[in-house]
């Protein structure tokens, strides 16, 4: 059970299900696809759902009932309605929220008595539509000049078929310029605008061209020379060893440990209760205050170092948001071992988490990954990136910016449809982009321009939901490592080629038998030619080359 739900408790003459009775229980979205129910499930929000029971001897109950709290939030029993062509088959059509998690349990009642599903409450995280075609650009607002600027910046995002815009903390900083050192959580930096009312225009902008915002919450640390030091310092987790008293924020690195020295500990775990609970409503009312301005256009929230938060405090802060912004996306920082994040998306409620791509230079582990990320996205679903804010560009990261193509090629096609890139991948640029300096505006020139492959790119997303799907993917061996070859299938069953050569070097060979007949896709550096007689299709590609195919097979 999560987030303080109430299971009914059992009477003396309740009594447990038995297990053979009950042959399926399953559940339905918009599209009809069915999902058996288990431990946890995450299904689009807003539209209806259908759960199914079928049982063994239905004849021995006399009414079957949904015990769950998705009405509203307020647990109650929603009663099943038999099939007329089935006896041992009952329906439940129910609208469910747009966004939230909630939780579900069978119950049949006979003879007064009530009999309990055996299994543990079902955890269903219902998530807004947006999540399923999400194209975040993540905008730098330290080199895009004033919100003015970032208004025109809209239109080139739009342009380039993205539907999200993630902004790096904005807040007001302090001496050491950190976007993530905040000196006030409830005001944009003077450099970026003189009054509120510029945002709002920023806001109204992205709404008109269907743009959602996405902020950069920053919870577990705020500046030594915030407002909260200067007014709340008892906030802030003591440290008896520094001048001021005040623990500051690090990492471990290199096995060893580096302290933030413009960077200080909220103290979720203050012991005095009433102070812990002032410390909660402050935060969780500095996330609701960004949150609702954009509403009209869609919020989605990235979690900074979630790894490293509270755990009390995040549980409870997530829930309190879904609650009063139920459309909200949540999109984690959020690193560990496998188990760990799957527990952590279950326990949280979890959209999103970011992936690490850029982790995996090498195709062989690339691919490897992309096929981990198919594996677990029945629990865990990754935001897929070839590069973020805090790596590297592609040329320091890859040694070429041509690498730039199969990358951003196979983290759009080949991961589950969550995608993104940063400020400046656009254009080929050489270098990181130092977000840690003064608010101006900077021209982002580059070693190549990639606007209209990253456009192509997204088009494909927009018309082909395959590409929008989980466990869809089969990889093809290859014995040059420097290829990742994959076919995807949608739900009509028609089948997509796709070939990505990451040699930086050197063209590539590839032959696939079997063809019938193929439409291009999209491709770039990349020659076809199809054997009619032996049904052989071999595709030449250049150094970064790729193609995606539709394909009919013999």
């Amino acid at each position: 059970m999560k987030f303080g739900e109430s299971k009914a408790a059992m009477t003396e003459i309740d009594k447990i299900l038995p297990v053979k009775d009950l042959c399926s229980f399953t559940v339905s979205n918009s599209d009809g696809k069915e999902f058996s129910l288990s431990e946890f499930l995450r299904l689009e929000g807003g539209s209806f759902v259908t759960f199914k029971i079928i049982f063994s001897n239905a004849q021995k109950y006399e009414k079957f009932f949904l015990h769950t709290d998705i009405k509203e939030g307020a647990w109650t029993y929603i009663p099943f309605e038999a099939c007329p062509d089935d006896p041992q088959k009952f329906l439940l059509r129910i609208k469910v929220p747009i966004g939230g998690y909630f939780s579900c349990h069978l119950v049949a009642l006979s003879d007064h008595i009530r009999y309990w599903e055996a299994s543990e409450y079902h955890q269903l995280l219902f998530e807004p539509p947006t999540v399923k075609d999400f194209r975040m650009y993540t905008m730098i607002p330290s080199v895009s000049g004033d919100v003015k600027d970032w208004i025109t910046l809209l239109d080139h995002i739009k342009e380039l078929g993205f539907n999200v815009v993630h902004l790096l903390p904005f807040t007001k900083t302090g001496s050491s310029m950190s976007p993530y050192a905040a000196v006030d959580l409830f005001s944009i930096d003077q450099g970026y605008a003189d009054s509120e009312e510029d945002f709002e225009a920023f806001i109204q902008k992205a709404s008109k061209l269907g743009i959602k915002i996405c902020y950069d919450i920053v919870l577990n640390h705020v500046s030594s020379e915030s407002l909260l030091v200067k007014e709340h310092a008892n906030w802030i987790v003591p440290d008896k060893n520094r001048d001021d008293g005040l623990k500051r924020a690090g990492c471990w690195h290199m096995g060893s440990w580096i302290s933030w020295e413009d960077l200080v500990l909220v103290n979720y775990k203050h012991t005095d209760p009433s102070i812990r609970n002032e410390i909660y409503n402050y935060m969780l009312e500095y996330v609701l205050f960004w949150t609702k301005k954009a509403e009209r256009c869609g919020t989605v929230l990235r979690l900074d170092n979630l790894h490293s938060s509270d755990e009390d405090f995040m549980r409870w802060l997530i829930a309190e948001v879904k609650k009063s912004c139920p459309c909200t996306v949540i999109l984690s920082e959020y690193f560990g071992a496998d188990k760990v994040l799957e527990d952590g998306v279950k326990e949280f409620g979890l959209n999103m988490l970011t992936a690490n791509s850029w982790e995996y230079p090498f195709a062989p582990l690339f691919k490897k990954y992309l096929s981990h990320i198919h594996k677990t996205s029945g629990i865990i679903k990754y935001f897929l990136s070839p590069t973020s804010h805090d790596t590297g560009a592609i040329p320091e990261l890859f040694g070429d910016v041509m690498s730039t193509i199969p990358r951003f090629f196979c983290c759009a096609l080949m991961g589950t449809g969550q995608m993104g890139i940063v400020q400046g991948f656009e254009s080929g640029i050489d270098h990181k982009i130092d977000f840690i300096r003064k608010p101006e505006k900077i021209e982002l020139s580059g070693l190549n321009d990639f606007s209209t492959f990253i456009r192509d790119i997204n088009h494909i997303l927009d018309t082909e939901s395959c590409f929008l799907l989980y466990k869809n993917i089969d990889f093809i061996d290859h014995p040059d490592d420097s290829l990742i070859v994959c076919v995807r299938e949608d739900l009509e069953g028609r089948r997509f080629l796709l070939v990505a050569n990451f040699n930086t070097v050197q063209s590539v060979s590839f032959s696939y038998f079997g063809i019938n007949s193929f439409s291009e896709i999209l491709s770039y550096g990349c020659k076809t030619y199809l054997n009619e007689k032996s049904n052989e299709l071999k595709l030449d590609l250049s150094k970064c080359g790729v193609i995606a195919l539709l394909i009919n097979e013999v």
